[in-house]
């Protein structure tokens, strides 16, 4: 009798396909160098090695971008493990909660509401923040019966928080301690947001 096949295992294409990714990552990065007339190093080396500043510079925006990477991590491989267990709706929950994270955490690395778009697209950064309320509301709202198993507790702590870092960029002079409250709210926010989303990971994989 013929050997029976083995059926494919697509699981070997992530790693082959991942480091395919980074090599064309590379690759590009290259070419914008070359495109934009910006040293290759500017682009690949740490920021505070190639502007010759404090490694500490900025740690309260690193810390805030490292828990926003780290919920949509959490978020999107809990998402994978609730398909796989069949639970098709706590996964569309948590693709939508780390699709959304994933979107502010490129904002917030890249400076896009306050930089990108008012600068160089002509978006007021008002319109970026009101897009993102709304996209807010329509990802939660969809899944406000998800969100009364898991407590809105920090969730409405983190809200509150992006509220009135908002604010004081807005309304507060740019002075000082000004900078310490403003940011001191945005972390406090992130902070309570990753942990909304990781005990909600928590429990539906439970």
């Amino acid at each position: 009798m013929p050997a029976r096949q083995r059926p494919f295992d697509r699981s070997a294409l992530t790693p082959g396909l991942a480091l395919v990714c980074a090599m064309l990552f590379i690759a590009a990065t290259g070419l914008a160098a070359e495109r934009l007339g910006i040293p290759v190093a500017d682009l690949t080396r740490d920021p505070a090695s190639t502007l010759g500043v404090h490694p500490f510079i900025g740690i309260v925006s690193t810390v805030g971008i490292l828990l926003w990477t780290a919920t949509a991590s959490i978020c999107l491989f809990s998402a994978a493990r609730a398909r796989r267990r069949g639970a098709d709706d706590d996964a569309r929950f948590l693709i939508c909660t780390g699709a959304l994270t994933s979107m502010l955490l490129v904002d917030d690395l890249f400076m896009l509401h306050e930089w990108v778009f008012p600068l160089h697209i002509g978006v007021l950064e008002e319109i970026v923040y009101g897009t993102y309320v709304l996209i807010f509301l329509a990802c939660y709202l969809r899944f406000r019966s998800a969100l009364a198993d898991h407590g809105l507790a920090l969730l409405l702590l983190a809200c509150a928080c992006f509220a009135a870092s908002i604010l004081c960029d807005q309304l507060v002079p740019n002075e000082g301690v000004q900078y310490l409250v403003e940011d001191g709210f945005k972390l406090t926010g992130i902070t309570a947001w990753f942990l909304f989303h990781t005990r909600a990971c928590s429990r539906i994989l439970d």
